[in-house]
């Protein structure tokens, strides 16, 4: 009798080791997915580098090395090629706060410091030079469930020099479309890390001129 009783003791103890176990399984693995739904503000600071091309991407034409024509991928290089081409490069650091809300939306606003160089390609251009702005745009956002984030631009985005040689002119507010973003939110939630990924073509409704933007962006959780 008291050997049964011992066998059945060990049974239920090993039983109750079992059952913690799987419910502290199913605890961490709950913990490590990532939220896919994200809500608050989140502040962030960046940087990146832009190639813009004043007459858009695209070449059409054979590019030719040492007398023989070279395959080539012309999709993102400015329509017209080469270094005295009309081209601008510009460089950035930026600080700006996201709001994500419930519904899979959010906005940015973002304010940046700019310099701008294009060496042989737009001799009437006002570069190199300096120049400040400040910047809004709307997004919708997806995060998957191994944390993967999305988000892609709803409107346009625009961007209002407050100094520098385009302040007061018609590119004072400069509007685009294609300003979107992908990254990796972390387990917790609170750290979102972005970048340009691969490279969006962002194009300026009205003109000719389009943008190649590769950049990153550290989001930390500030308010709920």
């Amino acid at each position: 009798m008291k050997s049964s009783m011992m066998k059945l003791a060990v049974f239920v103890m090993i039983t109750a080791i079992a059952m913690f176990t799987v419910v502290a399984m199913a605890t961490a693995g709950e913990y490590l997915k990532p939220p896919t739904i994200l809500e608050g503000q989140y502040a962030s600071t960046g940087g990146g580098t832009c190639l813009e091309a004043l007459t858009g991407f695209g070449i059409q034409t054979p590019l030719i090395t040492s007398g023989f024509p070279t395959l080539y991928d012309g999709r993102y290089v400015p329509s017209i090629w080469g270094a005295g081409g009309p081209w601008v490069i510009m460089t950035y650091n930026s600080a700006a706060v996201w709001t994500f809300e419930h519904n899979g939306t959010g906005k940015v606003a973002r304010t940046s410091s700019y310099i701008f160089f294009s060496p042989l390609g737009c001799p009437t251009c006002p570069w190199p030079s300096g120049a400040t702005s400040h910047e809004t745009w709307n997004f919708t956002y997806h995060v998957g469930a191994d944390g993967k984030i999305t988000l892609t631009e709803n409107g346009s985005y625009v961007s209002t020099w407050d100094s520098g040689l385009l302040e007061g002119t018609p590119y004072s507010p400069f509007t685009g479309q294609g300003f979107n973003r992908r990254g990796t939110v972390a387990m917790d939630g609170m750290t979102i890390v972005l970048n340009g990924g691969l490279p969006d073509i962002i194009t300026v409704p009205g003109a000719p001129s389009q943008l190649i933007c590769n950049d990153s962006a550290v989001l930390v959780r500030i308010k709920d």
